[in-house]
């Protein structure tokens, strides 16, 4: 989670903001979706496929609109953080 938060890696770490993953890849030091070493998940390589079909999917046929405001506040589940208000968004067919 310290990773995550580094101000250094990303400037306002404690905004809920997807677009900072836009563009550039995230070195492996500064983005650790499923931990890291050891004790990485054994499931995160199908998890990715997983998500990228499912997200060409829907972006294939939705557009997705934030509902208010658009910003989010990070919470902590265990190890890993969501959304405090879920991320509303709205679907939009294309």
């Amino acid at each position: 989670v310290l990773a995550h938060r580094a101000p250094a890696a990303y400037p306002r770490p404690a905004d809920f903001d997807p677009e900072r993953f836009l563009g550039d890849v995230p070195t492996p030091t500064t983005w650790l979706p499923f931990g890291g070493g050891a004790r990485r998940c054994i499931g995160a390589s199908f998890a990715m496929m997983e998500g990228e079909v499912i997200l060409r999917q829907v972006l294939g046929r939705y557009r997705l609109e934030p509902v208010g405001s658009g910003r989010e506040w990070p919470r902590a589940r265990n190890v890993t953080l969501y959304p405090w208000r879920r991320a509303r968004l709205d679907l939009r067919p294309r």
